[in-house]
């Protein structure tokens, strides 16, 4: 029984690693850029079958920091205006849609996001484009002279929804996340009108992004400073929006003015109808560079293998629940949603 337990186990082995070869493989040939477009558009963002805003059938992260920034957007007044900094395809626009009179204020790198976004605004009665900037939010505190026409009169609300894993990069031998963070955060305050907001989300605890990124760099390539960074900068991010270490430095910047900085940790989702389909949609945060250079199938292979090996560790199951996505994967990609207030 022993032996026969031993082959039943190799065999189980082999069948595994054949079935993430042959999935990663599908990515041979790709981009980086098509394959961000496949995991992030086609996977995480499938619509919901019900249809709606902010409901997707590959996750439950929309709609969960929907729910909170539905709250604050009911309280800016006519008038308002808002700046979306790493702004994206304007997924947010629906939210605006019982605002008065708002000028919208973008800043966003890639130039498809943007243009997309910038339609959406036109296309809005109740919205006007105001400064809209391409290029890295960066700019605007290391070449400040750089941008000086984008830079947006004091608004009500500032958005960085899942932007801040750009604001460092981890791919440098020296790097010093708090500093970073603080420079990025100082410049966003500083734009805020007196009673003005910060709406911050961003991957937090038990979100499997973030272990199937340090297994990749670990496994490898450990003699490079990447794993090392990433835990520095989780790490500045807890200290500076979980702990509340960034009041001091804002209060600082702004002496007339009260900082306040308020984190809320939500559970959510990822689901997919192929196990390993997970495996990309957790690779778009770190593992999957905004270029057009080749893809590096390794990657794909080492989340797939990350997958089945620790996936059950952040919550992999099937999921039981009367929802869609009943009988599909599910995995846990919790998020930590951040306000902070000039008072």
């Amino acid at each position: 029984f022993f032996f026969e337990s031993q082959i039943s186990g190799k065999m189980l082995e082999e069948s595994i690693q054949t079935s993430i070869k042959t999935y990663a493989k599908q990515y041979a040939g790709q981009t980086n850029r098509q394959v961000y477009k496949h995991a992030f558009h086609d996977l995480v963002m499938k619509p919901h079958p019900e249809g709606g805003d902010f409901a997707f059938f590959g996750n439950t992260q929309r709609a969960q920091f929907a729910d909170a920034l539905k709250k604050i957007v009911a309280s800016i007044p006519s008038g308002a205006h808002i700046w979306d900094v790493g702004a994206g395809a304007g997924d947010v626009v629906p939210l605006f849609s019982g605002l008065d009179n708002v000028t919208m204020h973008l800043e966003e790198p890639n130039q498809h996001l943007l243009e997309t976004y910038k339609g959406a605004v036109e296309a809005a009665s109740n919205l006007t484009l105001g400064k809209v900037y391409q290029g890295p939010l960066q700019d605007f505190y290391e070449q400040p002279s750089k941008v000086e026409q984008y830079v947006p009169p004091p608004v009500n609300l500032v958005l960085a929804i899942h932007m801040i894993y750009f604001l460092n990069d981890y791919t440098k031998d020296d790097i010093a996340p708090l500093e970073s963070l603080k420079a990025a955060m100082g410049c966003l305050y500083q734009r805020l009108q007196k009673g003005g907001r910060i709406f911050i989300v961003y991957a937090g605890p038990n979100n499997y992004a973030i272990p199937i990124t340090l297994h990749y760099f670990k496994t490898h390539q450990p003699d490079k400073p990447y794993s090392k960074n990433l835990e520095a900068i989780l790490a500045a991010w807890k200290e500076l929006f979980e702990d509340s270490g960034l009041v001091g430095h804002l209060n600082q910047l702004c002496p007339d003015d009260a900082a306040s900085v308020k984190a809320e940790h939500l559970p959510c989702h990822f689901f997919a109808k192929d196990k390993l389909d997970l495996a990309a949609m957790g690779a778009i945060t770190n593992l999957i560079p905004s270029d057009d250079e080749p893809f590096d199938v390794m990657r794909m292979e080492s989340c797939c293998e990350w997958v089945e090996k620790h996936g059950a560790e952040c919550g992999l199951a099937i999921e039981e629940g009367d929802v869609p996505q009943k009988g599909c994967w599910k995995i846990n990609v919790n998020q930590v949603v951040v306000e902070i207030t000039k008072q």
